[in-house]
């Protein structure tokens, strides 16, 4: 689904991902979230960016608050 920016530019999802996540454990795990993302679909394939997007959110969100506890 493409969408307009503020300068009137198309973009899609992909062009609004985040930046890469530098750290390989937790892009192991974005990986791992995305792929159940994609079984739990009935592996439809197409969805690829969303998964990975959905998967990033959430894994990065989980990690950002465990580390709010340790602090």
């Amino acid at each position: 689904m493409e969408q307009l920016t503020r300068k009137g530019r198309k973009t899609s999802k992909a062009d609004t991902a985040a930046a890469p996540v530098p750290d390989p454990a937790l892009r192991e795990q974005i990986a791992a979230r995305a792929y159940q993302l994609f079984l739990q679909r009935n592996q439809v394939h197409g969805h690829d960016v969303d998964d990975w997007l959905e998967a990033e959110r959430s894994i990065l969100t989980e990690h950002r608050s465990r580390k709010r506890g340790r602090a």
